[in-house]
């Protein structure tokens, strides 16, 4: 029989193994109605948030374990207990699967990108004044160290500290916009999202055509256009 609420595939249960929604002993009431928009069957139908739960397992293994070694010609054995841990997800499940809110720029990232800047700052502006440092500590005379150290080159030298920020320090400024007005979009990114994850919630998979559909709508498509017919791009 097939849930009612969910789509999913079960027998001889009370309730849903995937949703917990009651079963029905009734046939004609847990049939679902929802068919193939190819072949027009429903045997093979299952809602996408059911696929996608059960297309993910985790498990724990705790055992005896043992082996040989070997270590300049001899021979030994080793034993002992082995705790293994995992997760799996089949392939058709991490296609359709739900879409992740959009990230956000945190506190911690925001104080980062300032840290960055003032950094740029700092190794703009600190090599003049480490200069200036330089020629007075070097060159006692003032007159010689005019000479020296002429205005044009003095000139020249602040030039060129001002082509070094803007390359230095033009890219940080345009990485830290981005990200400022990620921070301040993300309201309507979020709301995007939610609404994303009700089309998503509305989806079934054919298995045996190979296709993600609608039924109200009678939209289908093949699983690796659901990036796509998300919009996911708008609100990542």
């Amino acid at each position: 029989m097939f849930c009612k609420e969910c789509g999913a595939k079960f027998e001889n249960a009370k309730f849903c193994p995937e949703c917990g929604t009651p079963a029905n002993n009734n046939p004609m009431q847990v049939t679902p109605s929802v068919h193939c928009p190819i072949d027009g069957k429903s045997d093979s139908i299952q809602s996408i948030p059911a696929l996608v739960a059960g297309g993910n397992a985790s498990g724990t293994f705790s055992g005896p374990s043992g082996g040989l070694t070997y270590n300049n010609g001899n021979v030994g054995y080793y034993g002992g207990s082995t705790t293994l841990s995992g997760a799996l997800t089949s392939d058709i499940a991490n296609a359709l699967a739900k879409p992740t809110p959009p990230a956000t720029m945190g506190a911690l990232s925001l104080y980062g990108w300032c840290w960055i800047a003032l950094f740029s700052i700092i190794t703009i502006v600190g090599p003049y004044f480490v200069f200036r440092a330089l020629t007075q500590k070097l060159v006692k005379n003032p007159e010689f160290r005019k000479k020296v150290f002429t205005p044009g080159f003095s000139a020249a030298y602040i030039l060129f500290l001002v082509a070094g920020a803007g390359i230095e320090f033009f890219p940080i400024t345009l990485l830290l916009r981005k990200q400022m007005n990620k921070r301040l979009d993300y309201p309507r990114r979020y709301q995007q999202w939610k609404e994303s994850c009700t089309k998503w919630e509305k989806l079934y998979y054919c298995h045996r055509c190979g296709v993600v559909f609608n039924p109200k709508t009678n939209e289908h498509f093949s699983p690796d256009q659901m990036h796509e017919y998300l919009h996911i791009d708008e609100f990542e």
